[in-house]
C-alpha cells in the first residue's frame, strides 16, 4: 500500500494524455508525409522537365539545384516546421486554436522560404565572384589578341589559368563554339545563365567589331579601363551605405535581444507573451514592423547604378 500511495496517479495521467497525444501526432504526421509526396510527386516532375526546356536559359537557380528538387525541399522544410512547432505548443501546454493556427501558418510559410533564399544567396555570391573575374577576363583577351592570337585562341589560353566561375562558364562557350555555335552567340548564351553588365558590354563589343571591322583589342582595352572605374566606384559607393547596412540589421535585431534578455532575467513577465493569444499577435505585429523597418531601410541604402 505504501507503494501505491507514493505513486503520483495525477501525474502519470497527464503525461499519459500527453503520450497518447504524441503518438496520435505522429500518426498523424506520417499519414500526412505520404499525402505530402504523393501530392508533390507530380508537380515536382513537372518542374523537373521545365527546367530541362530552360537549360541555359536564364535560370541561375538551375547551376545549384532544379525546380524540382527546391520544391520537393519547401515542401520537406514547411512540414518538419510544422511539426516541431505543434510539438513545442504542445510541450508548452497552449492549447489555444488561434495561436496555434497562427504558428502553424507562419512557421510553414517562413520555413519554405529558406531554402530558395539559401539558393539564391549562393546564386548571388557566384555573380560576385564572376563579376569580380571581369576586369581580368578583359585584360587577357586584349593581351592576347594584342599579341597575335585569334579571339577563340585568346579565349582557350585565358581559360586555361582561369578560377572559379568563371572556368565553368567558359569550357561550357569552347564546348559550344567546337560544335558550331558561333562564338558571339556562346558568349550570349554565358551572359544569359549568368547576367553581368560588364559581359553584355564585353559582347555588344565582339559583335559590333565583328560586324562592322576595326581593332578588337584597342576596344576590349578601352573596355578593360571603364569595367575598372566602375569596380572602383562600386568600391566606394559600397563602403559609404555600410553604415547604413549595418543600422538596418542592428535595429532588426535590438527587439529580439531585449526580448530574450528579459525572459532571461524575469520569465514570469514575458511568459504571456508565448501563452497568450495577446502575447502573439503583438509578437506577429512586431515582427511584421521589423520586418518593413528593415526593408525600408535596406531599399533607401541599396543605391541602383
Amino acid at each position: 500500500m505504501s507503494i501505491l500511495a507514493s505513486i503520483n496517479f495525477e501525474l502519470l495521467n497527464r503525461y499519459g494524455v500527453y503520450a497518447l497525444m504524441f503518438v496520435a501526432i505522429g500518426l498523424g504526421v506520417m499519414s500526412l508525409a505520404v499525402w505530402i509526396r504523393a501530392l508533390t510527386e507530380e508537380r515536382a516532375e513537372k518542374l523537373d522537365a521545365d527546367e530541362a526546356k530552360q537549360s541555359g536559359m536564364g535560370n541561375s537557380l538551375s547551376y545549384f539545384i532544379t525546380s524540382g528538387q527546391l520544391f520537393r525541399l519547401q515542401v520537406g522544410f514547411a512540414f518538419f516546421a510544422v511539426v516541431i512547432v505543434l510539438a513545442t505548443l504542445i510541450a508548452f501546454e497552449v492549447f489555444n486554436l488561434a495561436i496555434i493556427a497562427i504558428a502553424i501558418v507562419a512557421a510553414g510559410f517562413i520555413a519554405s522560404r529558406l531554402p530558395r533564399k539559401h539558393y539564391v544567396s549562393k546564386v548571388q555570391k557566384r555573380a560576385l565572384a564572376f563579376q569580380a573575374q571581369m576586369l581580368d577576363f578583359s585584360m587577357g583577351l586584349s593581351n592576347g589578341l594584342k599579341a597575335g592570337q585569334a579571339l577563340p585562341q585568346a579565349l582557350e589560353v585565358y581559360a586555361k589559368n582561369a578560377a572559379e566561375p568563371l572556368f565553368g562558364e567558359l569550357r561550357i562557350v569552347q564546348r559550344e563554339y567546337h560544335l558550331g555555335v558561333d562564338l558571339a552567340e556562346a558568349l550570349s548564351r554565358m551572359y544569359r545563365r549568368i547576367p553581368c553588365e560588364d559581359l553584355q558590354l564585353m559582347i555588344v563589343s565582339i559583335r559590333l567589331t565583328m560586324t562592322s571591322g576595326g581593332s578588337l583589342a584597342e576596344v576590349l582595352e578601352k573596355m578593360t579601363s571603364t569595367i575598372r572605374s566602375r569596380d572602383d566606384f562600386h568600391r566606394k559607393l559600397s563602403a559609404l551605405t555600410a553604415q547604413g547596412r549595418f543600422e538596418a540589421l542592428a535595429m532588426s535585431l535590438a527587439p529580439v535581444a531585449a526580448f530574450l534578455l528579459l525572459l532571461a532575467v524575469d520569465t514570469e513577465l514575458m511568459l504571456p507573451l508565448l501563452t497568450t493569444t495577446t502575447g502573439w499577435i503583438a509578437i506577429g505585429v512586431d515582427a511584421v514592423l521589423i520586418t518593413v523597418g528593415y526593408t525600408v531601410i535596406k531599399k533607401i541604402t541599396a543605391v541602383e547604378v
